[in-house]
């Protein structure tokens, strides 16, 4: 087995160990679909793959935030786990000297596998999906939900704002009064989804005050259920403020990650951010 950076030619493959995790255990798997992320990651990132004589059987991918590194990706093919070739991506992707963050599966291997490289837990993270006719009667605050320019959106990396347009995220600003409390960015279906393409996502949020975060994420749902979404999605912190308020009205728990890093303030506040899949880093 040797492990090389990707190149564009490996992205198919690269799909196919991805797809190949995502549907393992399943009897009536999903069709294959897109993932425009990986051809993201190797523009604006690091890739890397492990293959054997015969097959490319695992990779690994990690964003240089300046601060420190986060492992964005760690994907091997289920025939090919727990031979060793998860350990020799990370050595390949993730630098010995640099602080790392990543949000783990919550497979209890890649939490311990993290955490013996000093990656440790810090906090869950627990995607949440409802549908629409599935809502319970609750009152949703009553704050200003409008589209804003991506200009003014506050992208984490040099390229975003171009991979998600063309994923045809939309970026909104939420206030009160005409003053800003916070933005998120969502998009209505998603090519990179295998089951339910058609979710409406809060792909991220982001509030200046902790004590707006609950308020800010619930109006974002409340504005994509008003434009006729009939399926929202979106990955909440533990700490996060709008955790019980979306569970009280009828979103359920499909999935959790955790949050890990070597140190605890490389993390963005988890009260004041929503994200989903990435651990989002602070930048300051």
């Amino acid at each position: 087995m040797i492990v090389r950076p990707a190149t564009p030619a490996d992205l198919g493959a690269v799909y196919a160990v991805w797809y190949a995790t995502e549907v393992a255990g399943m009897a009536t798997p999903p069709p294959p679909r897109t993932m425009p992320w990986f051809g993201h990651l190797l523009r604006i990132g690091t890739l890397v793959v492990a293959e054997d004589d015969v097959d490319l059987v695992g990779f690994a991918g990690a964003l240089d935030h300046g601060r420190c590194v986060a492992l964005s990706d760690l994907f091997v093919h289920p025939d090919r786990q727990s031979q060793g070739i998860g350990r020799a991506l990370l050595d390949a992707v993730v630098p010995a000297d640099r602080p790392v963050v990543t949000m783990a599966s919550a497979d209890r291997r890649a939490v311990a596998s993290y955490a013996r490289r000093g990656m440790r837990p810090r906090w869950p993270a627990y995607y949440l999906a409802v549908e629409a006719d599935e809502l319970r009667d609750a009152p949703w605050p009553e704050l200003e939900v409008a589209p804003c320019s991506p200009r003014e959106y506050a992208w984490e990396l040099p390229g975003d704002d171009v991979h998600y347009a063309a994923l045809g995220a939309i970026p909104l600003a939420i206030g009160r009064r005409g003053s800003r409390l916070g933005t998120a960015l969502t998009v209505a279906g998603s090519p990179q989804r295998l089951a339910h393409p058609d979710t409406t996502e809060v792909l991220e949020s982001s509030v200046d005050d902790p004590r707006d975060g609950g308020a800010v994420v619930l109006s974002v749902v409340r504005h994509l259920l008003d434009a006729g979404a009939r399926r929202v999605a979106l990955q909440v912190p533990g700490p996060h403020g709008a955790l019980a308020p979306l569970l009280e009205r009828g979103f359920t728990i499909t999935d959790a990650d955790m949050a890990c890093a070597t140190h605890e303030d490389l993390l963005a506040d988890p009260s004041r951010h929503t994200m989903h899949g990435e651990a989002r880093v602070a930048l300051a």
